[in-house]
């Protein structure tokens, strides 16, 4: 846990008052407060129990000045299922645990390739040069769809696809009003986004994903578009003729989808209310420093939870400065007396261990949030991927993390 302070990680368990080994097999975790997520929290890789004194031995410390991380890279030190046997930045190397505490591990080697391009997974898949292609889109998946010897498999993913829009007038004073910011959400396609996400998509009401403890998703005929809404909110704000702002994205694409082609759904649903917009692309590594520093009036993004539960998504709740929220420090989304209830309502689900109280505030609070936020959450999009059905036993997603769990893996 002092290791965990000098990562950004260290925020989900700032509650832990002390820790204690009461025996071999025995830790007891006392916390300042209630945490329902607690547990889920320790799931996360960020929390991995590694061997302290072998890290040691290769720059780890609890003290500040850790160095481990380079020998961690092609190394292992902690008690999963796999070993690294070799790491480069195209290829990682994993080789079956011999110690692995946690049952059987069928597969002894896995090997992780980035390719160069969908068009080169897709044929490296059909040719047999790979067992399983991952994080293919909508249009990749249909592709494969019927060829010999491979299964397509899709599911809803937990991630958020979501435009974010400052508060901060010092940035871009049109998009950081609030009545700008909920004219963007009416004067948006929801069901095109739907459309390029693919099948088993949705549109959550706000920041809970589907899966999650009380999770709404918008109801397209009563909370979908309304341009003529939307144009109304324009003019209350002082911009019925519309004003030209700069949309930034990454230049990833996330679960298959390229950003580029939402951005330019983006811009033209919001051509229609008067807002111009100019899409500008950065490398991801710029994009996140900026993102993380307050810097962007408008992007777009996604969102994975650090941790499978719905306290991971009250980083989308107001708060700046050093006890406010992720997304409230990145969109200077200040907590005040008209944003208290939410802090209340959130205040209850972190705590709450009764899963249909959990639910309940967690319905609430997001209802409440719907009125106002700086946020326009396009859609949970579907996952895809394929596997060679000659060569593999069948896949699944886990229903937990929507992830392929490698030691399940089975081969024929």
């Amino acid at each position: 846990m002092k290791r965990l302070k000098q990562s950004n990680a260290y925020a989900d368990v700032a509650i832990v008052q002390s820790v204690e080994a009461t025996d071999d097999f025995t830790v007891v975790f006392t916390l300042n407060e209630p945490d329902a997520s607690f547990l889920d929290k320790l799931t996360s890789s960020a929390y991995s129990i590694l061997d302290s004194e072998l890290l040691k031995r290769h720059g780890g410390s609890d003290n500040g000045g850790d160095t481990a991380r380079v020998w961690l890279d092609t190394s292992s030190a902690g008690s999963g299922p796999f070993v690294v046997r070799s790491w480069s930045p195209k290829e990682l190397v994993l080789e079956k645990n011999p110690t692995y505490w946690g049952g059987n591990v069928n597969i002894d080697t896995v090997i992780l390739k980035k390719m160069e391009s969908v068009e080169a997974e897709l044929e490296a898949i059909e040719k047999g040069e790979i067992d399983i292609a991952l994080d293919l889109g909508v249009q990749a998946a249909g592709e494969l769809d019927g060829r010999e010897n491979v299964s397509v498999v899709s599911g809803t993913s937990v991630l958020l696809a979501f435009l974010a829009m400052s508060r901060d007038s010092g940035l871009a004073p049109e998009m950081s009003n609030p009545k700008v910011q909920e004219a963007v959400r009416y004067a948006l396609d929801y069901k095109g986004y739907l459309a390029l996400a693919g099948e088993n998509s949705t549109v959550p009401l706000n920041f809970m994903p589907l899966g999650f403890t009380g999770a709404l998703t918008r109801d397209l005929k009563t909370e979908g578009r309304n341009v003529e809404k939307a144009k109304e909110l324009m003019a209350e704000a002082g911009y019925p003729a519309g004003f030209t702002v700069a949309l930034v994205c990454p230049d990833i694409a996330m679960e298959g989808i390229d950003w580029n082609m939402v951005a330019l759904k983006v811009k033209d649903n919001l051509t229609e209310i008067g807002i111009a917009v100019n899409i500008e692309t950065l490398e991801y590594p710029q994009f996140y420093e900026k993102v993380r520093s307050a810097a962007l009036p408008f992007y777009l993004a996604y969102w994975s939870p650090h941790y499978y539960d719905a306290n991971s998504q009250l980083a989308f709740l107001p708060g700046v400065g050093e006890n406010g929220t992720i997304y409230g420090r990145r969109t200077g989304w200040a907590a005040d007396a008209d944003n208290q209830s939410l802090l209340d309502l959130a205040a209850k689900i972190r705590g709450e261990t009764d899963e249909a109280l959990r639910a309940k505030y967690s319905k609430e609070l997001q209802r409440e949030y719907d009125r106002d936020n700086p946020f326009a959450f396009l859609f949970q999009p579907s996952g895809f991927f394929a596997y060679r059905n000659d060569t593999l036993a069948a896949v699944a997603y886990s229903d937990l993390s929507k992830k392929i769990e490698l030691r399940e893996l089975k081969a024929k």
